[in-house]
């Protein structure tokens, strides 16, 4: 069996109880999609979306 590593990340919990219902839906563990995310890190050599900010905010975007 390939060796794996523990990876931490703080997030809020409503997000995680979100996005886990959305995984559930998959039936993918939080672990997996995690994993998929840092491989397609990997393979395209970046993130694999568009992160932008909205053309028009009224708020400091470093608070989200």
């Amino acid at each position: 069996m390939e060796r794996t590593a523990n990876v931490f990340a703080r997030v809020e919990s409503e997000v995680e109880e979100q996005a886990e219902q959305v995984l559930d839906r998959f039936d993918i563990l939080m672990s997996n999609a995690v994993g998929t995310f840092l491989r397609q890190v990997v393979l395209q050599r970046g993130i694999s979306f568009e992160m932008k900010l909205p053309d028009f905010c009224f708020c400091n975007p470093w608070d989200f």
